[in-house]
């Protein structure tokens, strides 16, 4: 084997982050914990001389264990010693992965990791698409679609009424001025305001300043900011026990540190009340006491705390509760002098139960899933637990994964999640939902070697810019091995989504990183009962933040990256165009891949084999289409 084909490449991950890349040029390296190793690996269950691998007649990589403590292991099986033929995970122990990429790893290959980058934001308008690139001096912002406001209308968070701004109530601070007809006798009077102060605060019949507002027809307090602007809402979907709390309470606090962190925005509560148990969810995973005690959330219910009860037209109401967040973004973000104020966003988020989702789980009384007519963006999420397909090809240990557990067709409840919104729009079009749809395939741990793609960080900086910008290329490679994933699994999953929508991504997520214990506890009646529950010190997230971040960069407040097009990387022939698919062969292989046109004119990895190649644009395909047929005629 040549020296230039036979290069590869060897990933190092720290559970789940890719710390470290490695372009073998040798026929021969060394793995392990000590300095004289040719690939250095951090980690306490790693051993000072892990592993040898060494190239072999025909491409193949022998892998050795050169007497480890803790092994090295390819899926549930313990390697010693034996050859491969294709891209592979080695797991050393302590959440240390290494990813071999064997093929499609030469020169050109991997030139993408010093290819120069470009800079710009995604507008949903743009020629290019709903994954369009515009460079920097393009830039641009435009109006979220789909939040159902219009200029000077506001949104009830809490109702999904829209009412003019001039129809706002104030919330009286007198404590004498009680008994409020919709809220009921102990709740501060609503009162349409008609004093203020000199800086535009109402005042109530006491002469007391009044900070708070209220919708006129729940009466609700809602936050001030949507006096100015409307908020955007995203509405996430999933099954029950899918881990939407627990992916929601890991992706808002991984928000919090990553938006100041990296991409120059700050990420806070715009309604501490509205957030108070997601704040509680936060403390009991992140900020414990105790972090080696074993703890759980408690399951979102379709009762309680987490609504609000309201009298509406003489009929008592059950409406959820809102998160609510504030973005706002920081002096040095990239567009902060030119787009300040389009930056500045409200987001509402809804956590139902899963059983609101379910047929028949919606009624005039109980409202619950009404904000999906004005959601701007959804968040579905499909838990691989729950479907028998998915359990019989990944064999685990995983108490989510045992026989006799839950499974349910989760497609469903998104066929049932676009008729309501059909239904409450009062739409006579059942087609596409006009927004964003980013399906998360939960429980990443359980499931990753089926995927064949150890994650990356989904961000990178350069010199020219103060802030990251998200890497729309390792979101695009991932989505796309996601999707085809998908596709020999549960291919109807992925025919429903896209039945709906032309902007979908698949992303995989885990949101502690490992699998819960199953532990006998005590409920407050005294009975012990088998729960599952994870310990803080070992949760691990992986790529938890993600999907907000795509979806907030596909309106423009997220800054994106994208490589620039390089001439040594390979580009797919025999492309064809076929609605929102295109299908094309990649190339040196005998492999045809598909994807959505959303991600071509980028680099682009094959699923199946590893190679890496340039998609072509939509434009370059239909040119090479109308090339060829001029040529046949």
């Amino acid at each position: 084997m040549g020296e230039q084909s036979g290069l590869y490449r060897i990933r190092v991950f720290q559970d789940g982050e890719c710390v470290a890349t490695h372009v073998v040029r040798s026929r021969s390296v060394t793995v392990g914990r000590d300095s004289s190793s040719d690939v250095q690996v951090a980690g306490s269950k790693v051993s000072r001389r892990h592993a040898q691998i060494d190239m072999v007649n025909g491409g193949a990589l022998r892998v050795r264990d050169l007497g480890s403590k803790n092994g090295i292991h390819v899926g549930d099986d313990r390697v010693h010693d034996q050859e491969f033929g294709s891209d592979v995970v080695l797991r050393l122990g302590g959440g240390v992965e290494l990813a071999i990429e064997m093929a499609g790893t030469s020169e050109a290959a991997t030139a993408e990791a010093e290819l120069p980058v470009l800079a710009g934001i995604i507008a949903s308008n743009a020629e290019t698409g709903p994954i369009g690139m515009l460079r920097e001096s393009d830039t641009f912002l435009v109006s979220p679609k789909g939040n159902g406001s219009s200029d000077g209308k506001v949104v009830c968070p809490h109702c999904w009424h829209e009412f003019g701004v001039d129809e706002i109530l104030a919330v009286a601070e007198h404590p004498d001025l009680l008994d409020d007809p919709v809220l009921g006798e102990d709740a501060q009077q609503r009162f349409l305001p008609s004093r203020f102060t000199p800086d535009g605060q109402p005042i109530d019949a006491f002469g007391v300043v009044c900070p708070d507002l209220a919708c006129p027809r729940c009466r609700l307090v809602v936050p001030r900011s949507l006096a100015q602007k409307a908020p955007l809402f995203f509405s996430i979907i999933g099954a029950p026990a899918s881990g939407k709390s627990y992916l929601l309470t890991t992706m808002v606090w991984q928000l919090r540190g990553l938006m100041a962190s990296q991409f120059g925005l700050t990420f806070t509560d715009a309604d501490s009340t509205s957030n108070e148990r997601l704040n509680q969810y936060e403390r009991t995973l992140f900020l414990p006491a105790q972090k080696e005690t074993y703890t759980t959330l408690e399951k979102t219910e379709m009762q309680g705390s987490m609504y609000d009860r309201v009298l509406l037209n003489n009929m008592e109401v059950r409406l959820p509760r809102p998160l609510m967040f504030s973005v706002i973004p920081q002096p040095h973000h990239v567009f902060y002098q030119k787009k300040r104020a389009a930056l500045e966003q409200t987001l509402v988020l809804y956590d139902n139960a899963g059983e609101h989702f379910q047929p028949g789980a919606d009624s005039a009384s109980d409202p619950g899933t009404q904000h999906l007519v004005r959601s701007s963006g959804i968040f579905f999420l499909f838990d691989p637990s729950k479907d028998p397909r998915f359990r019989a090809k990944c064999p685990s240990s995983d108490p989510q994964m045992k026989d006799g557990a839950q499974v349910e067709p989760q497609e469903t409840l998104l066929t049932e999640s676009i008729a309501r919104i059909t239904r409450h729009s009062r739409s006579t079009d059942s087609g596409d939902l006009d927004r964003p749809i980013v399906v998360i395939v939960t429980k990443y741990d359980i499931w990753h070697s089926l995927l064949r793609y150890p994650l990356p960080k989904p961000w990178r900086r350069t010199r020219s810019l103060a802030t990251a910008g998200l890497d729309l290329d390792a979101i695009g490679v991932a989505s796309v091995a996601v999707r085809h994933m998908l596709m020999q699994i549960c291919p109807e999953l992925v025919a429903a989504v896209e039945a709906h929508s032309s902007a979908v991504t698949y992303l995989p997520t885990s949101a502690t990183g490992h699998s819960p214990s199953e532990r006998r506890v005590r409920d407050p009646e005294g009975k012990t009962r088998r729960a599952l529950l994870v310990r803080p010190k070992d949760i691990r997230p992986i790529w938890a933040a993600v999907p907000m971040l795509c979806m907030l960069a596909r309106f423009g407040i997220v800054p994106i990256m994208r490589l620039a097009r390089p001439d040594s990387l390979p580009v797919a022939t025999n492309c064809r165009l076929s609605g929102r698919l295109a299908a094309m062969d990649v190339p040196g292989t005998n492999q045809r891949l598909e994807l959505p046109v959303d991600y071509m004119g980028q680099a682009m990895r094959c699923p199946e084999t590893g190679v890496w190649f340039w998609a072509p644009s939509v434009e370059e395909a239909r040119g090479a289409k109308e090339q060829g047929t001029t040529k046949g005629n």
